[in-house]
């Protein structure tokens, strides 16, 4: 390998550090409208903006200084707080500009400029090039297309590639193993569209063995380069490919104190913590509500019933019939699981010590590819009540004991 290839390669290794801190962000749980105690951008997302002040800092005259350059006004975070708990934390309004929830199973990627070395100096070369997945993660019985194609840059021009290697690594945990890498091809086959249309495909087919964090690197050459120089584009994607779960097509829906109720029938084939989600769509295709459920399942057939809360519905001014969209679904199978925090400090320390990082932190259920349509409901049947309850309550009245 040349120093050219070694300095390219190595500002691909950038690119990719910086693709995986995106990928690894972007799988947790994800925010409706993320903004800060101080600016309410969007109040009704899922992220309460009151946790984002830490514990046990000093408050002057109402403000509390978290350091030299940042203060939180107590104020506002009572006021964003008093706005964002209208709803509750799992039942929340759903806008057009949750673009992430409302396609929650694609995350764009950005075209990239593609560096070169030109006499001992980094250059841009004058292309620009894109590998998307088609989806953020692939399950039981999927195939995952990853789709590669380079431009001369600021224009829409794609340009012929010659593909060099690929490979494949994959993470669970601490461990790392490495699929059979693929080949991409542009002839119509394998995943590929269109022949000749200069998007090049890359169809990864998972293994049973093949679960966890995967990352696929493309080495190339663009053929017009006069320069010849070899790039080098990395992605992430998620392999679950043993269902723990799988929809099976029945939903239920009725109406419960003001709120609509939807019991989603899920077929177990591995007990433990499940979180399903789903998206509330009026008949016209317009956002309503999304709706979060964790429950611990056992095997077989189970229930999981998904809240809409009245108020959601009362304020979109639409009636029913309403549409179920994108159901989805989790195992948690962390290494550390919620009940280790019932246990005694000396068990948790022994518990810990014997815990191996060996597995990923979810297996991810077929996504639920159709949509169930609710009954016909009229606006009068839901409540527009806020939401109340004592954990609410309780943090009202702690953050106004920051008043003081």
């Amino acid at each position: 390998m040349n120093r050219n290839e070694k300095t390219i390669l190595l500002f691909s290794g950038i690119a990719i550090l910086f693709g995986a801190i995106f990928f690894f962000h972007s799988n947790q749980r994800f925010t409706l409208g993320k903004s800060s105690p101080t600016t309410s951008t969007d109040p009704y997302g899922l992220q309460d903006p009151s946790l984002k002040i830490p514990e046990n800092v000093p408050v002057e005259e109402g403000r509390q200084v978290l350091n030299s350059d940042f203060e939180v006004d107590i104020e506002e975070v009572i006021e964003d707080y008093s706005e964002w708990s209208k709803y509750p934390p799992n039942s929340r309004p759903l806008r057009l500009t949750h673009v992430d929830v409302l396609n929650p199973r694609i995350i764009p990627v950005s075209i990239q400029e593609m560096p070169m070395i030109q006499k001992g100096e980094i250059k841009n070369s004058g292309y620009s090039c894109h590998l998307q997945p088609e989806y953020h993660t692939v399950t039981e019985s999927m195939f995952l297309n990853i789709f590669l194609s380079c431009y001369q840059s600021n224009t829409d021009r794609k340009q012929k590639l010659k593909i060099d290697t690929t490979k494949i690594e994959g993470r669970a945990g601490k461990n790392r193993f490495y699929p059979p890498a693929v080949s991409g091809n542009d002839a119509g086959f394998e995943g590929d569209r269109i022949a000749k249309d200069l998007i090049y495909t890359f169809q990864f087919r998972p293994q049973l063995s093949d679960w966890g964090d995967m990352s696929l690197t493309v080495q190339f050459f663009i053929e017009g380069d006069p320069n010849k120089n070899k790039y080098s584009l990395t992605h992430h994607f998620f392999s679950s490919p043993v269902a723990p779960a799988k929809f099976t097509g029945k939903f239920f829906d009725r109406i419960d104190e003001g709120s609509l109720l939807v019991d989603v029938e899920v077929q177990v084939n591995e007990p433990g913590i499940y979180t399903i989600e789903a998206n509330l769509m009026s008949e016209n295709e317009e956002p309503i509500g999304y709706s979060r459920s964790d429950k611990k399942l056992t095997g077989g057939k189970q229930i999981i019933t998904l809240q809409f809360f009245g108020k959601i519905i009362a304020s979109s001014r639409e009636s029913g019939p309403y549409k179920l969209t994108n159901v989805r679904g989790t195992l948690n199978t962390d290494v550390i699981q919620d009940d280790l925090l019932t246990k005694s400090p000396a068990e948790v320390d022994r518990i810990l010590s014997k815990i191996s990082d060996d597995r990923p932190k979810h297996k991810t259920i077929p996504y639920f590819e159709g949509t169930y349509t609710t009954e016909a409901y009229t606006l009068s049947e839901f409540s527009d009540k806020d939401y109340d309850s004592p954990e609410k309550r309780q943090r009202l009245a702690d953050l106004k004991m920051l008043r003081k």
